[in-house]
């Protein structure tokens, strides 16, 4: 028999949630809207193309990583968690040092990278 769960734990569950629908909904946005996020972070307008964005996945990864509290609290699918999974894997994809140039505001306009990003992470917040 599991125990109930306790009000702390749903609380904590809720707001890890809304932590990672925000950081979703950023990776979702359109490029321009991505790069008017990121200008308000760092206070700076406008971004030069070769501006790293790797801000937009370390958002996202902050609070995926706590998914599965979320998933035990009751506050979260797993199958949202899979989808959070899927943006992850895709995010990973394009890392390392080969890869940098995906990591820059003129990316995020034009490559299918992005594209595939923006749509993962759509399809992870339909799950939410």
């Amino acid at each position: 028999m599991t125990s109930p769960m306790s009000v702390d734990d749903r609380q904590r569950g809720e707001q890890i949630r809304s932590m990672i629908v925000k950081a979703l909904g950023h990776l979702a946005e359109p490029a321009d809207r991505q790069v008017r996020h990121l200008e308000r972070v760092f206070g700076r307008s406008p971004l030069p193309a070769d501006f790293n964005v790797d801000e937009l996945a370390l958002e996202f990864n902050d609070v995926a990583l706590a998914a599965h509290p979320a998933v035990k609290a009751g506050t979260m699918t797993a199958d949202a968690a899979a989808a959070l999974a899927d943006v992850d894997d895709a995010l990973t994809d394009m890392s390392g040092t080969a890869k940098a140039l995906l990591w820059t505001v003129g990316a995020i306009f034009d490559t299918a990278e992005w594209v595939e990003i923006r749509r993962l992470a759509a399809a992870a917040l339909a799950k939410l």
